[in-house]
């Protein structure tokens, strides 16, 4: 068998991914953020810490190879755990957005031997956080979701509620499915 590992690939959907922002905090805990970001940079674009992504538009997950890691980067600076384009010969670098990205454990521990990574609370602490939680449960793809603002932000409330959350502003809402790459509904009639 070649390759770097003796194993099929894992599934996209196990649950031994996790997310790069969480992989970083925790790392950066230990080592410093900056070192921490230049470490799973180098890990990332060397094939020996797989990754992939998430669209969060669509819902589909992809596989990364080292390739895309030599062109993309983790930052610490501008946006902690943002990733960015990368173009050396214009020397200029964009913001990757709509995609959460994610590592695979077994290989952080491996590598790094166990990086503790905390749970997730029970409760997002900010309500974007919040409304971007139940969005993803409640409509996986933008299509899925209702044209109606209203409409949107009435089933993220009583979704809340039934978790026992508080529910986010009408406003929240909106900025959550802007954030998510969802196309910004019009305001409720």
């Amino acid at each position: 068998m070649t390759g770097k590992w003796s194993v099929k690939p894992p599934p996209l959907d196990d649950p031994g991914w996790i997310p790069i922002k969480a992989t970083l905090e925790a790392r950066a805990l230990e080592i410093g953020s900056e070192r921490a970001a230049f470490e799973l940079n180098h890990t990332l674009a060397s094939g020996m810490l797989r990754s992939m992504c998430v669209n969060l538009s669509t819902g589909e997950r992809e596989r990364l190879e080292s390739p895309f890691w030599r062109e993309h980067k983790v930052d610490v600076i501008r946006a902690f755990g943002s990733v960015w384009a990368v173009d050396l010969f214009w020397k200029s670098e964009e913001r990757v957005e709509g995609f959460d990205f994610y590592v695979w454990q077994p290989d952080l521990d491996r590598l790094f031997g166990g990086v503790q990574i905390e749970a997730p609370p029970s409760e997002p602490l900010r309500a974007i956080d919040r409304a971007k939680s139940v969005l993803h449960g409640l409509y996986p793809t933008k299509a899925q979701a209702p044209a109606s603002l209203k409409q949107i932000a009435s089933k993220v409330a009583d979704e809340c509620r039934d978790r026992n959350w508080p529910p986010p502003s009408k406003d929240t809402v909106q900025r959550a499915l802007v954030e998510l790459g969802y196309r910004p509904p019009r305001k409720g009639k």
